[in-house]
């Protein structure tokens, strides 16, 4: 066989494949009902098709642009108007963890805001599955902070030690 045709072969099974990736997509997830009897049975479970976090408090660990900023931190979600999607509220200890550049003033009793009045260019994503809440913040709103670095406030006086040489 000459090598022209072996390669047109070779980009004629390429282009194949190329049409017809196409069409091979996932269907959407669909929670049947169905599955469900007893107890459940006449409910309106609907609420399990949809792609939103139910409101209430979640245990979470906070990622800020891939990095674990604070562990297992109480995370409140809440519907911002009736009948939208939630949002997370994040404490002003989050924010400090996840070292925002120019915080705003608040007081103890407006301390939990939504991430957009914390910084307005940012993006968050929940995952449910592994109780880890994303936060995309852009660079230029975060103070840049040498690798390892740890903050003053997390500091510990040490132990006392006595080196005695005769």
């Amino acid at each position: 066989m000459s090598p022209t045709i072996n390669l047109n072969r070779k980009s004629l099974a390429l282009l194949i494949a190329i049409v017809c990736s196409g069409s091979a997509q996932g269907e959407e997830y669909y929670f049947d009902p169905a599955l469900l009897q007893g107890a459940t049975y006449g409910q309106n479970i609907a609420r399990f098709n949809e792609r939103q976090t139910p409101s209430g408090d979640y245990l979470a660990d906070v990622y800020v642009n891939g990095t674990l900023v604070t562990a297992s931190t109480n995370i409140r979600f809440n519907a911002v108007k009736e009948g939208q999607q939630t949002e997370p509220c994040l404490p002003l200890s989050v924010m400090k963890a996840a070292q925002i550049k120019s915080l705003p003033a608040t007081d103890a009793a407006t301390e939990c805001r939504p991430l957009r009045e914390w910084v307005p260019h940012a993006g968050w994503q929940f995952d449910s599955a592994t109780l880890r809440l994303l936060l995309t913040i852009p660079m230029t709103e975060l103070t840049h902070k040498p690798r390892g670095y740890i903050s003053p406030s997390e500091w510990d006086s040490g132990a006392l030690a006595l080196f005695f040489t005769p």
